[in-house]
């Protein structure tokens, strides 16, 4: 009998010794979950970020593109100057006084 009552108590330790395993891996997996949230979180976020930064290079692209057209057409316009300058410098020099 005293055989029986050691191995009951043996196997209730040993029950005892899973149930404080399962806890733990239990209390573990929550742990993990919230890093794994976590994670996700930070992965969306930065995926986000990522999205605006490509979007304010397409902006400065596309302002640096109409700067260059800007400054072909101011090019243009002195071209011109300079053209109507020399005529009139031209014409000018026609005149005697």
């Amino acid at each position: 009998m005293r055989g029986g009552v050691e191995l009951v108590e043996h196997v209730l330790e040993r029950a005892r010794l899973a149930e404080s395993a399962i806890h733990d891996i239990a209390k573990s997996s929550e742990n993990l979950s919230g890093a794994v949230n976590e994670i996700v979180s930070s992965i969306a976020e930065q995926n986000s970020a990522s999205t605006s930064v490509a979007q304010q290079i397409e902006d400065i692209s596309r302002i640096a593109e109409e700067s260059n057209i800007t400054m072909q057409k101011v090019v243009g316009t002195a071209e011109q100057v300079d053209s109507l300058s020399t005529e009139l410098k031209s014409t000018v020099a026609g005149f005697s006084i």
